[in-house]
């Protein structure tokens, strides 16, 4: 089974197999994310929707959420649960290609940065995609090391999906001219880096 399938199926309980959020840990990520009300983000691999009301709560009403999935399925069960929100748009893409209506201050890769093929191509996208001085946060809920072992553990398409330490991502993101600002892996796994 390729990614594409893994994840469409994956939706209907998605949110059952992430369980439940502490809300020190999206705290965490919120305290160092940096957002403004009137800021316009992407959240890339938004998945059935996360992080999207606390975005859309984040930014406001003059601000704008792109939740952004390779997965129709994805964002449909995002779609449901947040489709209300007004500031909030759902864009079905690959983050290679993503169709944007502008660029964005941010872009939000949060638990899903293992699972880019080509994450050198990935991060020159998200690079594309953002206004000068943007920033780009890649996170998880978990250690690279929880991640990496529950990814071995689900095994099959994904069991190779790992995240990288942060010294091997420091690389990446500086490669693409990206100027990392903070990075930790410690309860969550955090990099902020801004485009220079």
């Amino acid at each position: 089974m390729d990614r594409f399938h893994f994840f469409e199926e994956q939706a209907k309980w998605w949110d059952d197999v992430i369980g439940s959020v502490e809300d020190e840990k999206i705290s965490m990520l919120f305290e160092n994310m940096s957002i403004f009300k009137g800021d316009k983000i992407v959240d890339i691999g938004a998945g059935t929707g996360l992080l999207i009301p606390y975005l859309s709560k984040a930014v406001g009403s003059n601000g704008a959420v792109y939740a952004l999935d390779f997965s129709p399925a994805m964002l449909r069960e995002a779609k449901n649960k947040f489709g209300h929100l007004r500031n909030v748009g759902f864009i079905c893409a690959d983050v290679m290609e993503m169709p944007l209506p502008c660029l964005v201050n941010m872009a939000i890769c949060n638990g899903c940065f293992p699972h880019f093929l080509d994450k050198i191509g990935a991060l020159r996208a998200i690079f594309d995609a953002l206004l000068p001085g943007g920033a780009l946060v890649i996170s998880h809920l978990s250690n690279k090391d929880e991640i990496n072992q529950k990814h071995l553990e689900i095994g099959g398409e994904i069991a190779k999906d790992l995240i990288p330490n942060l010294s091997e991502l420091e690389a990446m993101l500086r490669r693409v001219n990206f100027e990392p600002v903070v990075m930790f892996d410690e309860d969550v796994y955090f990099a902020k880096a801004a485009k220079s």
